[in-house]
């Protein structure tokens, strides 16, 4: 019994993921009846199998399903766990040429037998599985900013006001462009911070999101602001994650650097007076490289 996501859009969109299993298996894991069951249908979990409304339902062979569930990361997260539980098995099966075709550098590389050969390990599974990058930081360090400027167009909410994404926005993005582009997602989060009043839930919630998605997704794009220090929390979060070689970058240099700027700080490299699409770019290089990407060709 396996399953996989196939796809997860946003805080209020569609998670979906594929159960392989046989129709006894899947009807046992939501204590639902597939008695003739022939193409899709709306089914409600019974009590004491999954929390969850009605989702739809669909049969795409006799041993594979898919189900559309209404909600982003915070269900997608719940399902995982739900899964795990029950003893289903994920899976992360590589891109089938259709859907690599989305992400034209992929559709090249993977299906070149002189070049991906000599792929490195870490290039081919980006390449092979798009990958999914959090922009994580302090309040009011411009991931919303630069997620909005990545996507071309205003998806979510840019304030000065602290705490003002108190959830996870995902979209699928484009490194690079034309026969250069690799797919991606990118997620926008809550900005994490030490002074969090605990009788706001919703914050306190959000940031313990944060801190869970750490380790979900492929890579983490630190954001910091040049005119405000790095709370004891968040260098905490820092120091346990030297491991994973994250990328650091530093927002908002047009400001005078705050007096206790952190080591953090001082080693992530400079987005200094360059608009949002130099901003966008300048990440984008760093990921290919730190992937191994061949250089410079592959970059845009």
């Amino acid at each position: 019994m396996r399953y996989r996501q196939l796809s997860s859009t946003g805080a209020s969109a569609l998670s979906i993921f594929e159960f392989s299993g046989t129709a006894d298996e899947v009807a046992d894991l939501f204590g639902i009846d597939l008695t003739n069951f022939n193409q899709f249908r709306l089914v409600q979990p019974q009590q004491g199998h999954l929390d969850f409304d009605q989702f739809l339902l669909v049969k795409i062979s006799d041993i594979i399903y898919e189900g559309h569930f209404h909600g982003g990361y915070g269900v997608s997260r719940a399902l995982h766990q739900f899964l795990s539980d029950n003893k289903w098995q994920e899976s992360r099966a590589p891109l089938s040429i259709i859907s690599a075709a989305t992400s034209p550098l992929a559709l090249r590389l993977l299906n070149n037998g002189d070049s991906a050969s000599l792929l490195s390990d870490c290039w081919r599974q980006r390449l092979s599985s798009p990958p999914r990058i959090a922009l994580v930081g302090p309040p009011n360090a411009g991931k919303s900013t630069l997620f909005n400027a990545w996507l071309s167009e205003q998806r979510v909410t840019v304030s000065e006001y602290h705490g003002t994404t108190r959830d996870f926005v995902e979209a699928p993005i484009m490194l690079g462009s034309g026969d250069d582009a690799l797919a991606a997602t990118l997620i926008d989060t809550a900005g994490m911070c030490d002074f969090i009043d605990e009788s706001q839930e919703n914050d306190t919630a959000a940031v313990a999101m944060t801190l869970q998605l750490l380790d979900d997704v492929d890579e983490c794009v630190w954001l910091f602001d040049n005119s405000s220090a790095l709370g004891l929390d968040i260098e905490g979060v820092l120091e346990s994650r030297k491991d994973h070689d994250d990328l650091m970058f530093v927002n908002r240099c047009d400001l005078p650097a705050s007096e206790h700027i952190s080591e953090y700080q001082q080693r992530a490299v400079r987005l200094d007076d360059i608009d949002h699409k130099h901003r966008c770019a300048a990440i984008a290089q760093a990921l290919f490289e730190k992937w191994g990407a061949p250089l410079p060709e592959q970059l845009s």
